[in-house]
């Protein structure tokens, strides 16, 4: 699979799923003041309807969330042959999961908690790659 860069757009749109409302509001109102246009998930059936019906740039996904896991949607959008950049994110990293994450060519994983600074350098280093040599 191939990463696509996004369309330079003024506002990329990022899609955050994660069951944790808290964390997911706090990340998302960080994230919109920044100038990022935000959709929001609370589980991964929400995040692949949303991710499958509208124009998304990147994916911002928590491993474990109830219904299907970050890398059951992720896997899912895959086999539909979208190939959004995925970042997912976990409190929970193992080398199985880093494995697996590896395996579906995400561009990422954050370990939970991270730094506000550590996901948006992250996100930029995806939605503005560096030009090729």
């Amino acid at each position: 699979m191939v990463f696509v860069a996004p369309a330079h757009r003024s506002h990329p749109t990022l899609l955050i799923s994660d069951d944790d409302r808290d964390f997911r509001d706090a990340l998302a109102e960080s994230l919109q003041r920044r100038g990022f246009e935000l959709l929001l998930a609370s589980n991964g059936r929400e995040a692949l309807s949303l991710a499958t019906q509208c124009s998304v740039d990147l994916l911002l996904l928590d491993m474990h969330m109830p219904q299907m896991t970050g890398l059951e949607t992720l896997a899912s959008l895959r086999a539909l042959r979208i190939v959004t950049p995925c970042i997912l994110m976990s409190a929970a990293l193992d080398r199985q999961i880093i494995d697996r994450v590896e395996a579906l060519e995400t561009a990422g994983f954050l370990a939970k908690p991270f730094r506000l600074q550590t996901m948006l350098e992250a996100i930029r280093g995806l939605l503005d790659p560096p030009p090729a040599a």
